[in-house]
């Protein structure tokens, strides 16, 4: 039996952990869960799985009396590092929202444990010091991102060497195609609406502005140690492929699928194995075609033209983190505008800890030592 604990249990990727334990209760126990907010959602989860812990970080409202007896109640900001830390956990999902998920990432490869990855903004804003704690900790990555979770079934068996390219699919979100003066008068509810994935807030709107694939190139640069020229991106509508791996050979490897986190999320807590899993098995060779990919003027997007930046040295860099009211929407514009991005220079502290100044990762093994 694998001990999950889910951190951001009430989010989308959260929720899809909990429904891919649902189908498999033989092989996962959930033993804790952690919302920030949405108290009413993670008492419904607690009173179904009965983990052993369970957080909510901003305590908008008591505890019911029926949940406090076999589930330790945790609050604050420490719970997620307290959690990602204890003994009877295996695997830690870190399906947090924004650079909140880097200190949990931390702690938890330093106890050692299996981290399923959702929370890309760990490896954004920290990359090294993430390495440096799995190799500290003995702990182990492996990625929820559909993209990495792609290319790392497509590396596994290969040498570095062996390896010449990889390259990320984007859907191009719901403004694909869109002449830019058009953008003007799109409205929240416009970018709200991925035309191929089921998403949070968030990370939609990252793909509104193609920041989050910004983000992803970061992501894949830390987890595989390629070299940002070696990272590709094109646009590919279907999303159906999620990943391309290049060897020296001219071969070329993709990994294929419907697009649902489930996927990579059983892949991640199971990983090495696969588990037999019929929900899953909805993939039809016939819907292929058409199937198409394309290049876009990545150069041109104001978000991959900040994040290019970041990728010369360790550095912090703040895409859109919410999409509610009218002032965060103002600064969601001002990114396709080119205007917002903040970048901080090594050295610089964060809640204390300096990122350290480095040149190129080493090649991180996702397995541990």
């Amino acid at each position: 039996m694998i001990r999950v604990a889910v951190l951001g249990s009430t989010g989308s990727i959260g929720r899809s952990a909990l429904e891919v334990v649902r189908r498999h209760p033989d092989r996962f126990e959930v033993v804790a869960l952690t919302a920030r907010r949405s108290a009413d959602r993670l008492f419904e989860q607690v009173r179904e799985f009965t983990p052993a812990r369970a957080a909510l970080l901003e305590p908008v409202q008591p505890v019911p009396p029926e949940l406090q007896g076999a589930t330790e109640w945790l609050d604050g900001p420490e719970a997620l590092t307290r959690i990602g830390a204890t003994d009877n956990v295996d695997v830690v999902v870190n399906a947090l929202v924004g650079a909140a998920g880097l200190e949990p990432t931390i702690r938890s490869l330093e106890a050692g444990k299996r981290l399923a990855l959702a929370n890309k903004e760990s490896l954004v804003a920290g990359g090294h010091l993430v390495l440096e704690a799995a190799e500290r900790g003995g702990g182990e990555i492996v990625p929820i991102d559909s993209e990495h979770s792609a290319l790392l079934q497509c590396l596994e068996g290969y040498r570095r060497d062996e390896v010449a390219g990889i390259t990320l699919t984007a859907s191009g979100g719901p403004f694909r195609g869109r002449p830019r003066a058009d953008l003007a008068a799109v409205r929240p509810s416009d970018a709200l609406r991925h035309p191929t994935w089921d998403m949070g807030a968030k990370i939609t709107i990252d793909s509104a502005t193609l920041a989050n694939k910004a983000l992803e190139v970061i992501e894949a640069h830390f987890l595989y140690g390629f070299g940002y020229d070696a990272i590709d991106a094109v646009v590919h509508p279907q999303s159906i492929v999620h990943s391309f791996v290049e060897f020296v050979d001219g071969s070329v490897l993709a990994q294929l699928g419907d697009p649902t986190m489930e996927l990579p999320i059983l892949y991640a807590m199971n990983y090495p194995r696969r588990v037999p899993d019929e929900a899953l098995r909805s993939f039809d060779p016939a819907r292929l075609l058409p199937c198409s990919t394309r290049r876009t003027r990545w150069r041109s997007r104001p978000s991959w033209r900040n994040a290019s930046v970041c990728w010369r040295w360790p550095m912090w860099w703040t895409p859109p983190i919410s999409v509610w009211g009218a002032g965060a929407f103002r600064r969601l514009k001002r990114y396709w505008s080119g205007t917002a991005g903040r970048a901080l220079p090594p050295g610089t502290k964060l809640s204390g800890v300096a990122l350290p100044d480095r040149g190129e990762p080493r090649m991180n093994s996702m397995r541990k030592h």
